[in-house]
């Protein structure tokens, strides 16, 4: 899994989760003050596959995000874990952005 070798090459990664991930939640973390940020929690991947490339607990953001002047229900994963839920949704926002302009 490439995200397995970023992490282990130290970098930090945010990604959009598939809807077809199966994932085991290990501890839901204190709610954040930001409202657009619906749940913020530490995952495990159950697929035995999956959990042999990656192995460690990550980040999983549900968050409302602004696309093209909507709101939408969006799933973010990220192996940093000390980034705040609105980071982690916002980091994303400017991916998607770039995405758009190309």
């Amino acid at each position: 899994m490439h995200l397995g070798v970023l992490n282990d090459d130290g970098v930090f990664w945010v990604t959009r989760s598939k809807e077809s991930l199966s994932f085991r939640v290990v501890k839901n973390l204190p709610k954040a003050a930001d409202k657009r940020i619906l749940s913020d929690q530490l995952v495990v991947l159950k697929n035995k596959d999956s959990r042999a490339n990656y192995p460690k607990a990550m980040r999983r953001v549900r968050a409302l995000v602004e696309v093209e002047g909507k709101e939408r229900e969006m799933e973010f994963l990220t192996n940093n874990l000390s980034w705040s839920a609105g980071s982690v949704a916002g980091l994303y926002r400017c991916r998607w952005q770039i995405e758009v302009f190309f």
